[in-house]
């Protein structure tokens, strides 16, 4: 399988914006892929956003909650950016406080947060959406951008998924 990572921000209106068409190439790859993704912790090391998004990995619900936690923030405008919110917001959406806080403060957890930032580093990630593919494919919207000048986002997606499409077979022929 082909590692696809895809860097992102819940509060990004491009992140949020991209979701819907990465999530159907993402069914569309199928087990050709192994995908996960990396919160961008854009605050540092105790970013709460990144925090939660960990969190949420280490119950196993990231995926479940990855469209509510946009919604969250690009629908229903709510300002998750602090620990109180976050967890006011988790528990009324459904996760036991306990089990929450629990994960939230884990040492596995807090590890993780703390090797974000030199993740990003190693990646050299500096903005979102990125995807890099295979360890050492990197794209990203703004990327392709500058070759396909697309008229629209969703356009711009498109091509971006394509060029995906591309770095996942070569990876996968240079496997071989």
């Amino acid at each position: 399988k082909v590692e696809v990572i895809e860097f992102f921000m819940y509060h990004c209106p491009h992140c949020n914006a991209f979701e819907p068409q990465l999530e159907q190439w993402i069914k569309k790859q199928g087990n050709n892929i192994q995908f996960r993704r990396v919160h961008m912790p854009a605050t540092g090391p105790n970013d709460p956003e990144a925090h939660l998004h960990l969190t949420l990995e280490a119950l196993g619900k990231a995926e479940e909650f990855q469209p509510k936690v946009f919604k969250a923030f690009h629908v229903d405008h709510l300002r998750l950016n602090n620990d109180a919110a976050i967890i006011d917001w988790v528990t009324k959406n459904g996760i036991d406080r306990n089990k929450f806080l629990e994960a939230w403060n884990s040492f596995g957890v807090t590890t993780k947060l703390r090797r974000q930032s030199q993740l990003l580093n190693d990646y050299k990630i500096d903005g979102v959406p990125t995807v890099v593919i295979d360890g050492k494919y990197q794209t990203a919207p703004s990327i392709v951008y500058n070759s396909v000048k697309a008229t629209s986002e969703p356009a711009l997606f498109q091509a971006t998924l394509q060029v995906m499409d591309a770095l996942v077979a070569q990876a996968a022929k240079s496997k071989k």
